[in-house]
């Protein structure tokens, strides 16, 4: 049951900074379409996100380990030692999951990395 409540908790809080950080960040970057920026460009762009997606899974892990567990203590059963609530991966994962403007750059990102140069005749 904790599991499930740890699951919940960090799914409601990645979904939601997921959406507020796709607006932040298109709003931020939004001057020029994907399409038309440098690769270099673009992956600055990723990275700047990935960081503060990493910033972000470090505050929310302290922030969910304040939440108490309804039925800590009984039975002897200790809510901090659940591995789940000290990792913060779960919160990352749903993160990225929800991150459409990040997984919009990649996908532009992957077509100029795998784009075949044109081949001219003579």
């Amino acid at each position: 049951m904790d599991i499930g409540f740890i699951t919940v908790i960090y799914f409601a809080l990645g979904y939601s900074l997921a959406f507020v950080v796709d607006n932040w960040i298109a709003k931020m970057f939004s001057e020029t379409a994907d399409e038309n920026k440098s690769k270099w460009r673009l992956i600055g762009e990723i990275l700047f996100q990935v960081i503060i997606i990493g910033i972000l899974t470090y505050i929310m892990r302290n922030l969910v380990e304040l939440i108490p567990f309804p039925l800590n203590g009984i039975l002897g059963y200790d809510h901090m030692r659940v591995k789940e609530l000290k990792s913060g991966a779960l919160f990352t994962v749903f993160v990225v999951m929800f991150s459409y403007n990040m997984q919009d750059k990649l996908l532009k990102l992957r077509e100029k990395l795998t784009k075949k140069p044109a081949v001219t005749t003579p």
